[in-house]
């Protein structure tokens, strides 16, 4: 991926920039109780940080210093460097959200709200649907620790996500699904049954199976040689008598 600058238009990225630095002297994070200005303070350093950091492509930690600087001091122009440099990471979904939330602010200046419309229009188009049914259909279906809803389409971005299910009864199911940028995709993970030990045998060492609470021993000699085994019902061949 380029830098800010590639990711918009130079004139229009420079504008913004310069708006985000003025903005800056009041971005970056610390407790509740520091003063106004110590808080502004940080979330100056924390932004300008951010920017040293975007301009080295350094995106994950330039992602990092916006969010702290967004967190202490909530202004716009962080909110949009912060959505830019999760664009830059891949993480398509959660730019939408922060750069959505920008183009809503009501003093975003036209030409710059027009860029970033164009953007999360290009982002949702790498945005992959996927729905994913389970077996059973009554099961805690989650995407990357996100509660999703069995059956229900829902997008993420491209690249590989773990899915877990689990339901009672039945063994949890964890998988690794790989997405393609905007795709649809329709997946299925299905779960193992449990069963009791009522239902059947266990093996507890060499040679030896539970059936019923019967210790049975699977190979019986009769005359110096081996029976055949028999396999029955309960799933495992012992010699028969």
């Amino acid at each position: 991926m380029g830098s800010v600058r590639g990711l918009v238009p130079n004139a229009v990225v420079v504008a913004m920039l310069l708006a985000g630095r003025a903005a800056s002297a009041q971005s970056e994070e610390s407790p509740a109780t520091l003063s106004p200005g110590r808080r502004d303070a940080r979330a100056r350093a924390a932004f300008e940080r951010g920017i040293s950091l975007a301009d080295r492509l350094q995106w994950s930690e330039a992602a990092a210093a916006f969010e702290q600087s967004f967190d202490l001091v909530p202004r716009p122009a962080t909110l949009m460097n912060l959505g830019l440099a999760h664009r830059a990471l891949g993480r398509y979904a959660q730019a939408i959200d922060e750069l959505s939330r920008f183009v809503a602010q009501i003093d975003t200046a036209p030409e710059i709200a027009l860029q970033m419309r164009t953007i999360i229009t290009e982002m949702r188009a790498r945005l992959a649907t996927v729905t994913i049914h389970t077996v059973p259909t009554v099961a805690t279906l989650t995407v990357d620790d996100a509660m999703r809803t069995p059956g229900d389409a829902f997008v993420a971005d491209p690249g590989r996500h773990v899915v877990a299910a689990a339901a009672q009864g039945f063994r949890r199911n964890v998988q690794t699904l790989g997405l393609h940028a905007g795709e649809r995709r329709v997946f299925e993970i299905r779960l193992e049954a449990v069963r009791s030990a009522s239902a059947a045998p266990w093996i507890i060492g060499t040679g030896v199976v539970i059936a019923t609470g019967v210790a049975v021993a699977i190979a019986l000699v009769v005359g110096g040689a081996e029976r055949p085994p028999m396999c029955g019902a309960v799933a495992t061949c012992i010699t028969a008598p």
